[in-house]
């Protein structure tokens, strides 16, 4: 599983860094979603990362990115 945390989106697609990755096409990985958080200065703290982990285990392969709700 690979979570990717981006703090810049680009709309419409994955953030820089989640584009990044997907691109390496890494076929053993069974999930790699990208999350897109701290969006105008929000902190991202260790619950909010514990949160993306916990979301890409339970999801699966996503297609899009996530944006992470402000406070999780």
């Amino acid at each position: 599983y690979v979570s990717v945390v981006d703090r810049a989106s680009a709309f419409g697609s994955l953030g820089p860094l989640g584009h990044d990755v997907r691109s390496l096409g890494l076929k053993h990985v069974k999930a790699a979603t990208n999350f897109v958080c701290g969006l105008g200065g929000t902190d991202v703290t260790p619950d909010t990362l514990r949160w993306a982990l916990t979301q890409t285990r339970s999801s699966g392969e996503r297609l899009g990115p996530v944006y992470v709700p402000e406070g999780v």
